[in-house]
């Protein structure tokens, strides 16, 4: 019987997997039979491709369509005037357009992938560096290679509900070096920004926080330079606190909050106003803590699926605690902007500035009481630009930013020039490869106005440089080994506490190991 039970289960097997192959033999047959009926005169090289339903993926992740039931808004955000998204214009990565303000707060990308589910996904670094100089320390007492363990742990999150697109990024780190006088450090950021939409108007709110124990401008985290874009918003630098001069030791709070509200008049013009507060605070140390208070409104408007231009006007507020100093910036700035879904982004925007200022600003002490202030003015130009290209297996990005800053804490004002560089590579299916580059300039506002006071004495050159190779091991596991510089000279000291030379140069080499599963869905 036990013989007999095995044969007749034998005997189903073979009979179903005998009628799967004649159902699989059957189905081409038949779409072909179709295909010949429908186009009876073409041939099967012209035929065109057809692909069966069920042979798409299931999990495909599609375009959010925004919950406003306006049809001059679905259109706008869906796509230009109206136009469908061509499927040609879609990357292997499965991107979609990128559909931010010419004339808003964020910069333009190489476009946002397709999503149709909601995700959260945690990750676990423990980074090993080697510093020649901790330019970090309260003093300069330990001029060797200090070795730093810095463990740190963070999660990335995007929801998507109804109308509402939210993602939230964050990080933190904790450094714990091996050299007395130099201690723990502790740098956290958190990147958070929501975008729905209502009637006619698309409205973003961004926050942007960090805490660092050093500039943010080319701070690497003690682990190269993944820190300073693991939680960034894609925010443009005049809205972000301006941190690019190199400091001493102390704590360092930074937070920027953005109201963004863009109205669409028709399908390819729309008005954008933006409103935002910054603040920068060095706990410990006794240098300039200041707030910047923007207002921009701008008007954008689509030439076609590529190019877009606009005009807007910018105010920027300063204020400063600990002296009498006040600036108020005003310009009117002209934008172009072009973008290729996965291939380009370029935005350009410039125009006449003008400054309002109190003097003097001095150099004799970081913190001034300043009592007798008049009013002083500079006319000055506003620009900034950003270049994002992106190859099949290379990505490049450059930016440049003239404008006015609250002075990195250092100055109270600066005229700040910034550059930044990245390029990566995807050498091979599991090996990558990234090099990253960036001045910064930062000259005292007004400062040639000032009898007595030269220019040179207020002037910060700033530069710092990042290559890293990365591995992955499987779905989870990836490593890095980086080298990271960064070096400043000026004529004046760079710290408020301690003995700080006036130029400085820090060497860092590190080796990170990391976690990070597959996202998880909800």
């Amino acid at each position: 019987m036990r013989k007999l039970s095995y044969a007749v289960l034998i005997a189903s097997m073979m009979l179903e997997t005998g009628v799967a192959r004649a159902q699989n033999q059957q189905q081409p047959a038949s779409q072909a039979g179709q295909a010949d009926q429908q186009s009876p005169s073409q041939t099967p090289s012209q035929a065109p491709a057809q692909t069966p339903p069920s042979q798409e993926p299931q999990n495909q992740p599609v375009q959010p369509i925004p919950a406003s039931r306006d049809p001059l808004l679905r259109r706008a955000v869906g796509g230009v005037a109206g136009e469908t998204i061509d499927e040609s214009d879609v990357t292997p990565q499965e991107m979609v357009p990128d559909n931010r303000s010419l004339v808003g707060a964020q910069v333009f990308s190489l476009g946002a992938p397709k999503l149709s589910h909601s995700y959260w996904v945690p990750f676990v670094n423990v980074t090993s560096s080697f510093d020649s100089n901790p330019v970090t320390s309260t003093a300069n007492t330990n001029p060797g290679w200090v070795y730093w363990t810095s463990p740190s742990l963070g999660v990335d999150l995007h929801r998507i509900s109804g109308n509402s697109d939210l993602t939230l990024n964050y990080l933190l780190i904790e450094s714990i070096s091996n050299a007395s006088g130099v201690g723990s450090m502790t740098a956290q950021q958190l990147g958070l920004s929501e975008r729905f939409t209502l009637h006619r108007s698309v409205i973003t709110a961004i926050d942007q926080f960090a805490e660092l124990p050093n500039s943010a401008f080319g701070y690497g985290g003690f682990g190269g330079g993944n820190f300073s874009t693991i939680a960034s918003t894609g925010l443009q630098s005049g809205f972000a606190t301006n941190q690019s001069i190199l400091t001493g030791s102390g704590e360092q709070l930074s937070n920027t909050a953005l109201l963004q509200v863009d109205t669409y008049l028709a399908p390819r013009t729309s008005l954008t106003f933006v409103g935002s507060y910054g603040l920068l605070d060095y706990v410990k140390d006794s240098l300039l803590n200041n707030t910047q208070e923007t207002f921009q409104a701008g008007y954008n408007h689509i030439i076609n699926r590529k190019d877009s231009i606009g005009v807007l006007y910018l105010f920027d507020g300063f204020r400063y605690s600990h002296i009498a100093q006040s600036i108020n910036s005003h310009s009117l700035q002209f934008s172009y902007g072009r973008r290729v879904t996965g291939k380009l982004a370029f935005q350009i925007s410039g125009g006449p500035a003008v400054a309002f200022s109190k003097l003097p600003i001095t150099t004799s002490s970081l913190v001034s009481t300043t009592t007798t202030a008049t009013s002083a003015r500079q006319i000055y130009w506003d620009l900034g630009t950003t270049l994002t290209y992106g190859l099949r297996r290379t990505a490049l990005t450059v930016s440049y930013n003239h404008f006015v800053t609250g002075g990195s804490g250092v100055l109270s004002g600066a005229l700040t020039d910034n550059f930044t560089g990245t390029a990566s590579r995807q050498i091979r299916r599991n090996v990558s490869g990234s090099l990253t580059f960036g001045y910064s300039r930062n000259q005292g506002l007004a400062a040639s106005t000032i009898a007595g006071v030269s220019g040179a004495n207020q002037t910060y050159n700033y530069w710092f440089a990042d290559a890293s190779v990365n591995r992955t091991f499987g779905r989870a596991i990836n490593a890095s080994v980086g080298y990271h510089v960064q070096s400043q000279s000026t004529g004046t000291v760079s710290c408020s506490t301690g003995t700080c030379p006036a130029s400085v140069t820090e060497n860092l080499i590190y080796l990170e190991l990391g976690w990070r599963p597959r996202p998880f869905t909800f």
